[in-house]
C-alpha cells in the first residue's frame, strides 16, 4: 500500500477549520460626537438626528481604511454597515463616510428613532457578516459639537473671521477676530434636516436653517452673542453644521477666549476658543507667560495645546490619547468634495493637522451668503 494512504487520514483529522471573522466590539461611551468626542451620560454626550458621529472599537472594519467618494452616500462602505434600532420602530441604517479596523464615521439619519436606541455594526470583509452586540446610544434632536485645531475637541475652534465675500482667513493667533464681527464656527449636531441626509443640502434643495428649533446659543468670552445670522446645514457638505455669528462687544479679548454652543435641552457644546483682538491681526495675551504676544512663537497652537491639557480637560484628553490611535484622529469628517483652495495665514503646523484639512484634502470651505454682514 502507497505510503501516502496512511498519512492522509492524519492530515484530515488535523487541518484546522479556517477562522472565523472576528466580531465587531465597540462599547456606548466610545460612541462620540465626530467634533466634540465628549462621551456618552455626560451633557452633550448623546448623538443628534443628522450630525456625523464617530464609532471606535476593534474588528469594526476593514484593515485598510476606505472613504466614500460620492454622493449620494451609501448604507454601505467597504463592506461595513450600521443600524440604528428602536424596539417597535423600523431599523434605519446610517450612513457610513469613513470606516477602518477601529474606527467608524458615519451620519445619524435624520429619521432615526428619538430616546434610547442601540447601535448594531455589521462587517462582512468577504468570509461571511461579523454583527456586534447591539450597543445603547441615546438620539437627540439637537446636540453640537465643535471641531477643533487639534482634532480632539479641545483647543481652538475651526473658525472663519468674515472680512470679505473673497476674504474669510482662519481665525489663529495670527488673523484675529475683532468684537462685532462676523465669525462662522464649524461643528455637527444642530439637528435634523428635511429631504436626506445622503447628499448635501445644495443638491436636495433641503431645509437647513435650524436655528429656531435648536434654540442656538453662542457664548465667547463670557458674553452670549446677540446676533447669529445662520446656523444650520452647510449647503454644501452632508452632515456638516456651520453657525455664523457676530463676536459680542462684551467679548473677553485674548488668544483663547472660550467659545462654547448650548441647544435645545440645555446641551452644552465642547469649550473650544477663539482669537479676539482690538485690532486686525495678531492677538495678545498678556495672563499667559507663554503665550505674550502670541504672534511672537510659531508655535503658540502648541502651546495652547499644553495649556489645555494642563486644565480640567487635560484628564479626558489623556485618557482619549489612550483610547484612541493618533493615526485615526485626522479622520474626523471624510466627506466627498472636491479640494477647495488652501487657508492662508496659517499660524503653526498644528493647524495643517486639522481633522477637516486632511479630510477633506484641503482647507473648508468658505461661508455662505448668509456669512455676509
Amino acid at each position: 500500500m502507497p505510503r501516502v494512504s496512511f498519512f492522509l487520514p492524519l492530515l484530515l483529522v488535523c487541518a484546522a477549520p479556517p477562522a472565523a471573522s472576528p466580531h465587531p466590539v465597540f462599547s456606548e461611551r466610545s460612541i462620540v460626537n465626530a467634533a466634540s468626542f465628549v462621551p456618552a451620560q455626560l451633557n452633550g454626550g448623546s448623538i443628534a438626528r443628522g450630525s456625523i458621529f464617530t464609532i471606535f472599537g476593534t474588528a469594526i472594519g476593514p484593515k485598510t481604511p476606505a472613504q466614500a467618494q460620492q454622493f449620494p452616500l451609501q448604507g454601505t462602505l467597504s463592506g461595513v454597515t450600521i443600524v440604528i434600532s428602536q424596539p417597535g420602530l423600523p431599523a434605519v441604517p446610517a450612513l457610513p463616510v469613513f470606516v477602518s479596523e477601529g474606527q467608524i464615521n458615519a451620519i445619524m439619519p435624520s429619521s432615526a428613532p428619538l430616546g434610547p436606541a442601540t447601535i448594531q455594526v455589521e462587517y462582512n470583509d468577504g468570509d461571511g457578516p461579523a454583527q456586534s452586540s447591539p450597543v445603547r446610544v441615546d438620539v437627540v434632536d439637537s446636540s453640537f459639537g465643535i471641531f477643533t485645531a487639534t482634532g480632539r475637541g479641545v483647543g481652538p475652534a475651526i473658525a472663519f473671521n468674515f472680512e470679505s465675500a473673497a476674504d474669510q482667513p482662519l481665525n489663529a493667533t495670527t488673523t484675529s477676530a475683532r468684537r462685532g464681527q462676523v465669525v462662522t464656527l464649524w461643528g455637527t449636531g444642530l439637528g435634523a434636516v428635511v429631504g436626506g441626509d445622503d447628499r448635501p443640502p445644495s443638491e436636495t434643495g433641503a431645509v437647513v436653517d435650524v436655528q429656531a428649533r435648536a434654540q442656538v446659543q453662542v457664548w465667547v468670552g463670557g458674553a452670549q452673542a446677540q446676533t447669529i445670522l445662520y446656523a444650520g446645514r452647510s449647503p454644501g457638505f452632508a452632515g456638516l453644521d456651520q453657525i455664523n455669528f457676530v463676536v459680542p462687544d462684551q467679548a473677553a479679548l485674548g488668544c483663547y477666549s472660550p467659545v462654547w454652543v448650548k441647544v435645545v435641552g440645555g446641551k452644552v457644546s465642547n469649550v473650544a476658543t477663539l482669537a479676539i483682538a482690538d485690532a486686525p491681526g495678531a492677538c495678545t495675551d498678556a495672563v499667559n507667560p507663554y503665550l505674550a504676544p502670541a504672534s511672537a512663537r510659531g508655535s503658540a497652537c502648541f502651546a495652547a495645546a499644553r495649556s489645555l491639557r494642563r486644565s480640567a480637560f487635560g484628564h479626558q484628553h489623556r485618557h482619549r490619547q489612550r483610547f484612541v490611535p493618533r493615526a485615526h484622529q485626522p479622520r474626523l469628517l471624510l466627506q466627498p468634495r472636491a479640494q477647495p483652495a488652501a487657508p492662508r495665514d496659517v499660524p503653526c503646523s498644528s493647524t495643517r493637522r486639522l481633522g477637516l484639512q486632511r479630510a477633506w484634502r484641503g482647507a473648508p470651505p468658505p461661508p455662505p451668503e448668509a456669512g455676509a454682514r
